[in-house]
């Protein structure tokens, strides 16, 4: 009976893994959570505070292991501009998609229709969806989609 040489195979798995780590950090892993969105607002207590205000409810629906989420939060997201416009024009809700086990995600997926990651979803003070966007924009996209869409 032979026996099995499992050192090529170890070898090759600390090889994989140490690559995966070196592609993280250099494209930067995770990305913080936007200044517009850091008080990580819950869905229900925007909307709560949009019928309250008449301000529409901007909803950013992000994972951490959504490639494309990290771009919108280190890109579009960052730009003081949309920082601005969203403090001024809209309530922030920040739907939190990389537990999706959890209730309250699975309750705020269903509610807002998440099918992809990235999305952002503009609600008006009756909780209405009035549009949406999916995928990583660039600032100027962003603004002009916020400013078309009402909010």
């Amino acid at each position: 009976m032979k026996k099995r040489n499992w050192f090529g195979p170890i070898v090759m798995l600390v090889v994989v893994v140490a690559i995966l780590g070196v592609l993280r950090s250099r494209f930067g892993g995770v990305a913080e959570t936007p200044a517009s969105f850091a008080a990580h607002t819950t869905l229900d207590a925007a909307l709560t505070e949009s019928a309250e205000t008449g301000k529409p409810v901007l909803a950013l629906v992000t994972a951490d292991w959504c490639g494309p989420c990290q771009s919108l939060k280190r890109g579009a997201l960052a730009d003081p501009r949309v920082t601005d416009w969203i403090g001024a024009h809209v309530v922030p809700a920040y739907v939190d998609g990389t537990d999706a086990e959890l209730e309250q995600t699975q309750h705020d997926l269903r509610l807002l229709r998440i099918e992809v990651f990235p999305t952002l979803v503009l609600l008006d003070s009756k909780g209405v969806e009035v549009s949406r966007r999916t995928g990583a924009l660039s600032a100027g996209k962003l603004l002009t989609w916020l400013e078309d869409s009402g909010g």
